[in-house]
């Protein structure tokens, strides 16, 4: 939910993240964090030799705005309870920030690319779900 959150923040143009107090309180462990950031650190060292600033106009102040629009989507997908499924929406969401960061339209197609397909199968799943929830009822009721 925190990411709902930063996400419908930066599509309404905000630069500082605000959250709650309840939120900001919360803590992990420093040691859990430096784990983190030392097994991401090699890879984000090679993806960064791929990324640099082009086609910008995507990054504009209005291409900003979508973008953050498509991560807010991609924040609730990733929300929903779909076993297995949320890497896909994770990986775009990551791929977002890192074109955000570097000015790199080409990564935001990507991105892009990443959240539609992690919105097709979301959707598969929910309406395979519903049709499998009907046809039981209708079984069931006879």
């Amino acid at each position: 939910m925190p990411l709902v959150l930063l996400a419908a923040q930066l599509s309404y143009g905000r630069h500082k993240p605000w959250f709650p107090d309840w939120l900001t309180s919360q803590s992990f462990p420093r040691e859990g964090f430096v784990a983190v950031v030392n097994r991401a650190i090699p890879f984000l060292e090679r993806v960064e030799k791929l990324l640099r600033p082009r086609l910008t106009v995507l990054l504009s102040w209005t291409g900003e705005r979508l973008v953050s629009i498509a991560i807010l989507i991609l924040a609730v997908v990733l929300t929903l309870p779909i076993p297995f499924a949320n890497w896909l929406p994770a990986c775009g969401i990551a791929v977002f920030g890192l074109a955000i960061v570097e000015k790199d339209g080409i990564a935001v197609l990507v991105g892009l690319a990443l959240g539609i397909a992690s919105v097709i199968v979301a959707a598969t799943v929910v309406i395979g779900l519903v049709k499998a929830f009907l046809f039981f009822l209708e079984r069931v009721a006879g």
